[in-house]
């Protein structure tokens, strides 16, 4: 592993990723899993993250997302596509904590999808983890996921006299995954009560 690993800087980094992911036994998987643990290159550890997804390594998509959720992780997304690939509904928890973390829109996007896909249209974990600090942040995330979940939970907040909740809410359904809120988002634009800056 130390050989192939190695030359990651330098040759073709698809070639020895295809190479570490076929590499036979649970000894290597010990070694790939060890090496992803102790590595500090953003980019050695995208590319370590996905060796161990594709190995299906049983019980590592705890350490990929333990990775990261480090404040200072240097392949974030990376790490959770990866971990994507061999997670359940019982993870999501752990990547919307990740999310929760992050501060590039473009990032958060992939991440966003990333989460999407696991819920599978039911964004019932998601809101169950909402509170006054990551509220704005989690309405977004459920326009993304979409479902009975999600749309409950926005409708609360199309009917509060809260301004900033209210855009949220709209700014949510806008991202919806199909066309079924579309009459929603049409009654929003005949509401007077709501300010122009949220009707137009």
């Amino acid at each position: 592993c130390d050989v192939l690993y190695q030359q990651l800087p330098k040759f073709d980094r698809r070639i020895v990723e295809t190479a570490l992911m076929n590499v036979p036994g649970k000894e290597f998987d010990a070694v790939v899993v060890e090496a992803l643990k102790t590595e500090k290159d953003g980019a050695n550890l995208a590319s370590l993250a996905k060796v161990v997804a594709a190995r299906n390594i049983p019980g590592e998509v705890a350490t990929l997302l333990t990775l990261a959720n480090q404040d200072d992780s240097p392949a974030r997304v990376e790490l959770l596509a990866a971990a994507e690939q061999i997670a359940t509904k019982e993870n999501i928890a752990d990547f919307v904590n990740a999310y929760l973390a992050m501060r590039r829109g473009g990032e958060r996007d992939r991440v966003e999808q990333i989460i999407s896909r696991l819920c599978e249209g039911d964004a019932t974990p998601v809101v169950q983890m909402m509170n006054n600090q990551n509220g704005p942040q989690i309405f977004l995330l459920l326009g993304r996921i979409g479902g009975d979940a999600a749309l409950e939970t926005i409708e609360k907040g199309l009917a509060t006299n809260n301004p900033q909740m209210i855009a949220l809410s709209v700014r949510a359904l806008s991202n919806w995954p199909n066309a079924v809120v579309w009459e929603k988002l049409l009654e929003v634009a005949k509401n007077t009560s709501y300010p122009d800056s949220i009707r137009l």
